[in-house]
């Protein structure tokens, strides 16, 4: 029972010399393998940046620029700023806190269009459609379309302005406040011009009428006398 149980204690020396090196670099692995995973998960919760706020670059979380400029050379330690150079004003702009690598070039207006406001280092060029047109803001407009005249049967209830059309509407029947009769048409004018020459020329042909028995009877009298 005795030597079973110090049979360790009987191997070789050579045997233990030659799996000593065999165990030392198992360890050695093990510990690299260790290391890595670590590494990996810190490069990953560091790759989590805020965002709005940062940008991540080899690893890191860097600060954002200021509106008005951009990246020009990243940060070099965590939750640093790194490098930032303004935009060109009337060139180009940045309206938020970013970190991009350039600026935005600004828009050029169309030829039917007018600049309200010009472009600066925090805003882009603000233009609107030129008088007499207009575009709706939600709607695509590739082109400023022209405003609608309202029709001679119609009112202009609203002015065209450069972000909505006309707004025009029938007339309203113009009623007379006693007799509460309709608007007079050129059907009605001809039926009311026909009808009045027609009295005039029953009254005119009663009134030869009346005149020619008058003289009948005057006739007798007068070969009498």
């Amino acid at each position: 029972m005795g030597k079973c149980k110090n049979w360790y204690f009987e191997l070789p020396i050579s045997w233990t010399e030659k799996a000593y090196p065999i165990v030392l670099l198992l360890c050695i692995f093990a510990i690299a393998s260790v290391s890595t995973e670590l590494s990996k998960n810190l490069t990953e919760k560091q790759s989590t940046c805020l965002e709005d706020q940062q940008y991540p670059v080899d690893g890191l979380c860097c600060l954002n620029c200021a509106a008005g400029t951009f990246v020009s050379k990243p940060c070099t330690q965590n939750l640093q700023q790194g490098t930032c150079s303004p935009c060109e004003h009337g060139h180009s702009y940045t309206e938020h806190p970013n970190g991009m690598d350039g600026c935005l070039p600004c828009t050029q207006c169309r030829i039917d269009q007018t600049v309200t406001e010009p472009c600066s280092s925090k805003r882009d060029t603000q233009c609107q459609c030129k008088t007499g047109f207009f575009c709706v803001p939600d709607q695509a407009c590739e082109v400023c379309k022209k405003c609608t005249r309202c029709k001679i049967e119609e009112e202009e209830v609203k002015k065209c302005t450069p972000t909505s059309n006309t707004v025009c509407k029938k007339h309203n029947p113009v009623l007379d406040s006693t007799t509460h009769s309709p608007p007079s048409t050129p059907f009605t004018n001809s039926v009311a011009t026909i009808t009045g020459t027609a009295i005039l020329l029953i009254f005119c042909l009663s009134g030869c009428a009346i005149g020619a028995v008058f003289w009948c009877k005057r006739q007798p009298d007068l070969g009498k006398s």
